[in-house]
C-alpha cells in the first residue's frame, strides 16, 4: 500500500507539478524514505499464527544489506535513465528520475532503521504460538 501511495504521489507531481529535476529527486528521496520509516513506526497488520511449514524465514543483516544493495542499484539505474534517456514526454522523465529517488531513499531508510526492522520481525516470529493447545491424543 505504501508504494503504491508513493508511486502516485511521482505521477501526480511528474504530471500536475512542473518542478524541475532536482526537485523531483529530492522529494522522491524523501517519499521514499518516508514510506520505509513509516512501516517501523506504523507497521501492517500480521497474522497472529502461521503454522510452521508456511512461515516466513527470520530477518539477518546480510539479507537485509541485499535488499539495500538491490534496491540502491536500481535507484541508480532509473535515475541513469532518467537523465540519459530522452523520452517523448518530458512528465515520464520526472517521474522515472523521481522513482528512482525512491528506491534511494527507501534503500537509506532500510539501512538506517535495520536493526529495529529485524528485531520486530523476529520477535513477531518468536511470538507465534499456537491458538488453543494441540491434541494428540485424538
Amino acid at each position: 500500500m505504501k508504494y503504491s501511495l508513493v508511486i502516485i504521489l511521482g505521477a501526480a507531481l511528474s504530471l500536475f507539478g512542473q518542478l524541475s529535476l532536482p526537485i523531483m529527486l529530492a522529494v522522491g528521496f524523501l517519499a521514499g524514505g518516508a514510506g520505509q520509516t513509516a512501516e517501523v513506526f506504523f507497521p501492517p497488520p500480521r497474522q497472529p499464527y502461521i503454522p510452521p511449514q508456511n512461515r516466513p524465514k527470520s530477518a539477518t543483516r546480510s539479507a537485509q544489506l541485499v535488499a539495500v544493495i538491490f534496491l540502491a542499484l536500481l535507484g541508480l539505474v532509473l535515475i541513469a535513465l532518467a537523465y540519459l534517456v530522452r523520452l517523448p514526454r518530458p512528465w515520464m522523465q520526472l517521474n522515472g528520475a523521481f522513482l528512482g529517488a525512491a528506491c534511494l531513499g527507501a534503500a537509506s531508510a532500510l539501512l538506517a532503521m535495520g536493526t529495529k526492522t529485524r528485531e520486530s520481525h523476529n520477535a513477531w516470529l518468536a511470538a507465534m504460538t499456537p491458538q488453543k493447545p494441540l491434541d494428540f491424543e485424538s
